[in-house]
């Protein structure tokens, strides 16, 4: 209602010093706007503008509620805070520029010095790396890093391209570390098989000499050349390389049963060591002799003779 109160208020708002506290607090705001260097300084006076934009807005409802007969002094009213309101912008304006400038400034050292850090992480990365596996986790770690740092200083136009190729180099230099690895890897694996190999073959043919069982297991428990292939075939599980480290497992256990087998076959057929064999009551002599064909002479003439046995 347009009653005593509202009468006095309009009369007060006519006034032309009615505003000046206003102006006065925009104007201070702006002074420190204008003198403020660090961003926190500018996030408070940001709340403080935004206070005096408050109180504006009160005031404008105040304005509007106000039933006003004389439309000269609703006018001249309405210009004033519409001035104010015009300082208030030009504060905010200001203030969002120098935060703006502020930020750039602040934000572009702590970016090089973040990123600064960054490369030395990953040269630390790097040499760290001694298997294709922590190569994957060490490149995880430093992509977690890397998103953080674009989601501090990704709204800076001026450093996503710098963080597009920081994260090409990372993968790049990550990525031929792996493969290096892998490659010596798989250059060791194929050195330790063809040693296991090699063992293999002497293991079978050493255990095949063995004319008791208790002394051939007891051979195959403690020699050092199957505790060495056993070793071989660890190693290889510690390379990734479980393909050629059961096969070689398997191999050797093979050889074991073979022998075994071997030993109770010639347990079974022969007699004195291998220089007999029986089959029930009859024995026969092993002639070991190489099967050699000759010529000898034979009667007057020569004849074809196989060495060791009785045919002409």
């Amino acid at each position: 209602r347009y009653d005593a109160v509202g009468k006095a208020t309009v009369e007060f708002l006519l006034d032309p010093a009615s505003l000046a506290p206003l102006r006065k607090r925009i104007e201070a705001a702006l002074a420190k706007v204008e003198a403020a260097d660090k961003g926190a300084a500018l996030q408070a006076l940001e709340d403080e503008i935004g206070g005096i934009g408050e109180g504006l807005e009160v005031l404008s409802e105040v304005v509007s509620g106000l039933q006003v007969e004389d439309a000269t002094a609703r006018t001249a009213i309405l210009e004033r805070i519409g001035e104010v309101y015009a300082q208030l912008k030009r504060a905010r304006a200001t203030r969002s520029n120098r935060k703006k400038e502020v930020l750039t400034r602040e934000g572009r050292a702590e970016f090089s010095a973040q990123f600064a850090l960054l490369g030395q992480s990953v040269q630390s990365a790097l040499a760290q790396c001694e298997t294709p596996e922590q190569c994957d986790e060490q490149l995880s770690r430093l992509m977690v890093q890397l998103e953080e740092l674009e989601a501090r200083f990704g709204e800076l136009e001026e450093f996503i391209g710098d963080l597009a190729d920081k994260r090409e180099e990372i993968v790049t230099a990550f990525g031929a570390r792996k493969q290096r690895l892998q490659e010596e890897r798989q250059r060791r694996a194929g050195t330790l098989v063809t040693a296991a190999e090699r063992i293999l073959e002497g293991v079978g043919r050493r255990a095949r000499t063995f004319s008791e069982t208790d002394a051939l297991n007891a051979w195959f428990a403690s020699d050092a050349m199957v505790l060495k292939l056993r070793d071989l075939v660890e190693r290889l599980q510690e390379l990734g390389d479980s393909v050629h480290a059961e096969e070689l497992a398997a191999k050797l256990k093979t050889a074991r049963q073979d022998a075994l087998r071997t030993l109770r076959d010639k347990q079974d057929l022969f007699e004195d060591g291998d220089s007999i064999i029986k089959l029930g009551r009859h024995r026969f002599g092993v002639n070991a002799q190489p099967l050699d064909l000759t010529i000898v002479p034979r009667g007057e003439g020569l004849a074809f003779h196989l060495t060791g046995s009785d045919f002409y």
